[in-house]
């Protein structure tokens, strides 16, 4: 995933917090390290939550019940091979898509997962 985003991405982002906090007022570097920074945890907790579960269900990542009783995750060992070859083929195919200037490189194809 990129961090790059158009400006109506970002102006919806603005807007959503303001939404949620209409109080709300600030500098533009308040508005960059705070309105934007949680916006942007928002958006992506549920993309976290996606990819987590997209790996589990392929088994590259195992799911445990900690300690304390909450899943944690970890690398599925017996496809440790597999997962160090997709992560090479997409490190190639992020290069050459730089290389030739392809404006899809934004971050956010399906590469891995």
């Amino acid at each position: 995933m990129g961090n790059r985003q158009s400006k109506s991405e970002i102006a919806r982002d603005i807007l959503s917090y303001l939404n949620a906090n209409p109080e709300a007022r600030d500098t533009l570097n308040g508005i960059i390290e705070w309105w934007l920074l949680e916006e942007q945890i928002k958006h992506r907790i549920e993309m976290v939550k996606e990819a987590v579960a997209e790996l589990v269900k392929k088994g590259l990542l195992i799911e445990t019940i900690g300690w304390d009783s909450q899943i944690q995750y970890q690398m599925n060992s017996e496809r440790a091979k597999e997962i160090g070859s997709l992560l090479d083929r997409d490190t190639k195919r992020r290069k050459k898509r730089k290389r030739s200037g392809d404006p899809s490189e934004t971050g956010d194809d399906d590469g891995i997962s």
